[in-house]
């Protein structure tokens, strides 16, 4: 541990881009000696060698270069450390099991803590970037990643939280012609901040202390040798495949006996039967999304089936990547699975949820042969009508981290693939299609919300949640207690977490199934829940079977 006063002296001063810049060195004391700078660390910085440089591992300042008011010390790793506890050791777990990398294999924690010192804020109203910026740059080896992020610990119980940061992308995204990774992040202060009323994007100081150590952790490891983002992307997605097979698209059918979906193929899935179709959410699968209906002893899918004193005959559901396909490329290749000529005969009824509430959308609305599957009803739960995360890039990395802590807190196994995910820009993630059909005011999803369906008959039920009430009974409440913080500057105060609530009421007024609907009266129909939860409340399958069951365009 290496503590270090904040004076002029101890920042090095760096022409880069034709600017001086001005920087800490992190590492050990040898790193400072006049011949080792002079040889070694100016050569190092100005790019004149890509070689490890022992003893050095990083460079941090502000996002600009410049001096600012900042007092007292701070205290960094020389060497690092290898062995791990806590919140770094389940990220540690994490990368080991998304990268595929032996139990054994190398990696080593440093970090960096602001805790002693002061860095001046404003006082009155300002925007998010009035809040002062810093940059880390981390020294790695071209077969080498890193994962990054904030170690936040909560006031009443000791409990620590990780919340990513992402590095800025390189050169076409490249990761086997770098020697480091740039990290821009936000100073935190040491009280909370929140919107300032009537006033879009503007906050205020509160006198409520946060709660927040500023506290950066890195975790340095050896990885394959990869290409660059699109590569690392392909190599870990294949673990999110439908069952561990090789293909990332699926149809599976529903089988009453085992309680179960099957992988399936079009020549199983009768087009005569009166059909439920459920499409999943982002980071998941069906069995994920949907497994309160049907998981262990559930039997709420089940008793939907028309042999069970249900309405359907058959109940099928589609696998798809949420990610590097959007719902133009994921629907044209449900198609494509199905065949030509294969076509429902009677209306489809649809559950979707998250980003399923988006292809259910787009399913209905753009259906190239409106008579293939001609949708009747689609119950969308907690539809991601625009993901507000997805605005800027800096608010990727906080999009990653919360969705990380709701699948951990259900058990799924996508918590890896997303720390996986965190270890790559957020420029390059918000580039991927299945991003982009979740983003305010891009194409992709405005013309699926600005576009009806094909068919008159089609009625809409929107299923949406708050996560608020919620948290103050979930066992997990402070663990969601600190994620608030997180989340309420971006989405304000009512959203599950991961999307504004608001925003999942959203749909054509002529074809929802609410009488008299206002999407500004979203707050009479709220239920208490996390994102991808809400099917877990007996309420809501009581309403979602209500509404599928009922004939015509009615909810109640």
């Amino acid at each position: 541990m290496k503590p270090t006063t904040l004076t002029s002296k101890n920042f090095l001063k760096h022409k880069s881009d034709k600017q001086i810049k001005r920087f800490l060195l992190l590492g050990t004391d040898t790193i400072k000696e006049e011949r080792f700078m002079r040889n070694i660390i100016r050569p190092k910085l100005r790019k004149e060698y890509t070689a490890q440089v022992p003893g050095f591992w990083g460079t941090l300042g502000f996002a600009d270069g410049k001096m600012r008011k900042w007092e007292g010390d701070i205290q960094f790793s020389e060497y690092g450390n290898d062995r791990f506890k806590g919140a770094v050791k389940g990220e540690a777990k994490l990368i080991k099991d998304i990268f595929a990398l032996h139990e054994d294999a190398r990696m080593i924690e440093r970090f960096i803590s602001f805790d002693n010192s002061s860095i001046e804020f404003p006082k009155s109203e300002f925007k998010e970037k009035d809040i002062p910026e810093m940059r880390l740059t981390l020294m790695l080896k071209n077969t080498e990643s890193a994962l990054v992020f904030y170690e936040h610990k909560d006031p009443e119980t000791g409990k620590k939280l990780v919340e990513y940061i992402m590095p800025e992308a390189t050169h076409k995204h490249e990761s086997n012609k770098r020697d480091r990774l740039t990290y821009k992040f936000k100073a935190l202060p040491r009280f909370q901040y929140e919107p300032t009323d009537n006033k879009k994007n503007t906050f205020t100081m509160t006198a409520r202390l946060s709660g927040k150590q500023f506290l950066l952790k890195t975790l340095v490891f050896a990885r394959k040798e990869i290409k660059d983002s699109f590569e690392l992307l392909n190599f870990i997605k294949q673990k999110q495949y439908c069952k561990g097979k090789k293909e990332k698209h699926c149809l599976l059918k529903f089988n009453n006996f085992e309680n179960d979906f099957n992988i399936t193929n079009a020549s199983d899935i009768d087009p005569n039967l009166k059909t439920l179709f459920l499409i999943h959410g982002a980071f998941a699968s069906t069995a994920q999304s949907f497994e309160a209906l049907y998981k262990g002893k559930k039997t709420w899918l089940k008793q939907r089936l028309i042999i069970n004193g249900g309405t359907y005959e058959q109940i099928i559901a589609f696998d798809y990547p949420t990610v590097t396909e959007g719902a133009k490329e994921n629907i044209t290749a449900l198609f494509t699975m199905l065949g030509n000529d294969f076509k429902f005969k009677q209306p489809v009824d649809i559950i979707a949820t998250s980003q399923g509430g988006l292809l259910a959308q787009y399913l209905a609305n753009y259906n190239a042969d409106s008579t293939k599957i001609p949708i009747g009803k689609a119950a969308l739960v907690a539809s991601a009508n625009g993901v507000d995360y997805f605005t800027t890039g800096h608010h990727i990395a906080k999009f990653l981290t919360v969705m990380k802590y709701i699948f951990e807190a259900s058990g799924r196994k996508a918590a890896a693939f997303i720390a996986g995910i965190a270890s790559q820009s957020a420029k390059f993630f918000l580039n991927q299609p299945g991003c982009q059909v979740m983003t305010p005011g891009n194409k992709a999803l405005t013309s699926i919300m600005n576009n009806t369906p094909v068919s008159d008959d089609t009625c809409y039920f929107p299923v949406i949640d708050d996560f608020d009430k919620h948290s103050q009974v979930d066992k997990m409440k402070c663990l969601f207690r600190m994620l608030s913080v997180i989340v309420y500057p971006i989405m304000g105060r009512y959203n599950d977490l991961v999307v504004r609530t608001e925003n999942q009421f959203i749909i054509h007024k002529e074809y929802c199934c609410i009488p008299n609907y206002n999407v500004k009266k979203f707050k009479d129909h709220m239920h208490s829940s996390l994102h991808g939860k809400a099917l877990e409340i007996y309420d809501v399958k009581g309403d979602i079977r209500l509404f599928l069951e009922t004939a015509g365009c009615d909810c109640f």
